[in-house]
């Protein structure tokens, strides 16, 4: 439970931040992720790709993360306008990861297609 929580921190911290971004296209995330996230070349060391392998892994599960707090907000949007842009935040930073790595997304795709 409490790595969860420390997830979910991690996710709000995240989205906040892109929700609080000047640029509203997030080029800075966008740059962070695909330094990442994207596969090396050949000249890649092991080592390097265990690291993008294993910050692969924790960004599906942030992806997981963001599309649980899209139907937890959803739930709650009905009432609050605080909680319909947190919604918008977070359906932005899931497209900035499916931007980077389409895959971290792609099992989320029924459970999204409402708000394409």
């Amino acid at each position: 439970k409490q790595w969860y929580q420390r997830r979910v921190r991690g996710v709000v911290s995240i989205t906040e931040a892109v929700a609080e971004s000047p640029d509203q296209n997030c080029e800075w995330f966008k740059l962070l992720l695909n330094q990442y996230l994207k596969p090396g070349d050949e000249n890649t060391s092991d080592r390097d790709e265990d690291q993008r392998m294993r910050i692969t892994a924790q960004s599906r599960k942030m992806v997981d993360c963001l599309v649980d707090s899209v139907l937890k907000l959803e739930n709650f949007s009905a009432g609050a306008a605080g909680n319909s842009s947190r919604l918008v935040s977070c359906l932005h930073t899931i497209y900035l990861f499916a931007e980077a790595l389409p895959h971290l997304v792609a099992r989320h795709c029924t459970t999204l297609h409402p708000y394409l």
